[in-house]
């Protein structure tokens, strides 16, 4: 059995939503592997969870879910998983899943020392391709669902020791067997145009305030994560780079029609300040307000 430094205590990788029924950890505290498993719910997207810095979680749902990853301040939409798959995010990834029906989750979070010399090629790839798995491995699914049983079942954490740490193994051989198949790829289908067009409305009249993605996928009446990915297909922007556009394109019809000052134009666009308004506008327009201002004065004279 491979040896692994002990921590001074385990780390989280999970939390109920309020009002469900609580998570059960069962902790290997001298291996660090850490196991989480939750009961989630139709149409529950849940809280972002960051992977410790440390380690790799792997997550292996029983019922049908959406996975994203955060990437800057968007959500990435990873693919869909169900029972028989395994997604893997790596150290510092944020991650969410949305369910689609009633099911529950075993989150195992594994420190990267655990692998250390242990772990093929193809198991690396399966790591670091931030995509859902199909393991097909049915000694694997048998023991994850053992565990899952022994968590409602308040089993001492002397019986699911082994069985977390049988997880981790079986899932490196079937990985080194070439086992482990990545999901089909699914492209998100483009946003409606009706529902486009009340995005558009609610952005153009919402310019001068905070406008965030829920915001966004509010007015288009789906999920932020459907939304993110459906938006995208549909303009090939994401939604965040979208509403900077209308932002500049609001401002320079300003510049152009009204003698407000630049800090009045900022704060009439949602920049919340100069110094904001001017950096995101020279990215845009490749000049600076100022510059782009006397350039369309001298082209009108």
């Amino acid at each position: 059995m491979l040896s692994v430094p002990a921590p001074a205590r385990p780390v989280p990788v999970a939390s109920t939503h309020p009002g469900w029924a609580e998570a059960a950890d069962l902790t290997m505290l001298r291996t660090r592997l850490t196991a989480t498993v939750s009961m989630r719910r139709a149409g529950d997207l849940g809280a972002p969870v960051l992977t410790p810095s440390d380690a790799v979680v792997l997550r292996f749902p029983f019922g049908r879910c959406r996975i994203a990853l955060k990437a800057d301040t968007d959500w990435r939409h990873c693919g869909e998983a169900a029972a028989g798959f395994v997604f893997a995010s790596a150290p510092n990834d944020v991650v969410r899943t949305e369910w689609v029906n009633d099911g529950e989750e075993l989150i195992l979070t594994v420190p990267t020392s655990y692998w250390q010399g242990r772990i093929s090629d193809r198991m690396l790839a399966i790591l670091s391709r931030k995509k859902p798995c199909r393991h097909g491995d049915a000694m694997l699914q048998q023991l994850v669902k053992l565990l899952m049983q022994s968590a409602h079942e308040d089993i001492q954490s002397a019986f699911a020791r082994p069985l977390v740490q049988a997880i981790v193994e079986r899932l490196i051989v079937a990985g080194a067997d070439d086992r482990i198949r990545r999901a089909p790829a699914r492209h998100p289908q483009a946003l409606a145009s009706y529902r486009m067009a009340h995005v558009i409305r609610y952005v153009r009249e919402h310019l001068a305030e905070p406008v965030t993605l829920e915001n966004m996928a509010h007015a288009a009446g789906i999920s932020p994560m459907h939304f993110a990915a459906q938006f995208r297909a549909a303009t090939g922007k994401r939604p965040h780079h979208y509403l900077l556009e209308e932002r500049v394109a609001r401002a320079m019809e300003l510049m152009r029609h009204t003698s407000w000052t630049l800090c009045q134009i900022a704060l009439a666009t949602g920049f919340g300040t100069q110094a904001h308004f001017c950096t995101v506008f020279k990215r845009y327009a490749g000049m600076t307000p100022r510059e782009w201002r006397i350039s369309v004065a001298v082209h009108v004279a």
